[in-house]
């Protein structure tokens, strides 16, 4: 676990947070909840789910942003980000 001493961050940064872990929040509890699905180091590139970063490749060497559905099996709301080998 991260133990960050508050104190020394800035108010605008922790502003940020809680507005980050507010959406969260919100996309959990709706129903049905919102889903958020990582790719994984070393699974094809879903060229439906993914778009690149810097480059295009068939393998994720790293995740760079998630892809986010209305629910569980529902519609695609945006798409996440990868970068490939």
């Amino acid at each position: 676990m991260f133990k960050w001493d508050l104190d020394l961050l800035p108010a605008a940064l922790l502003n940020y947070i809680d507005k980050c872990m507010e959406i969260i929040w919100i996309m959990c509890i709706q129903e049905p909840p919102m889903v958020i699905t990582w790719a994984n180091d070393g699974e094809s590139v879903n060229t439906n789910y993914y778009t690149f970063y810097s480059r295009k490749g068939e393998v994720v060497k790293q995740p760079v942003w998630p892809a986010v559905f209305l629910q569980n099996g529902g519609p695609l709301l945006t798409r996440g980000v990868v970068v490939p080998v």
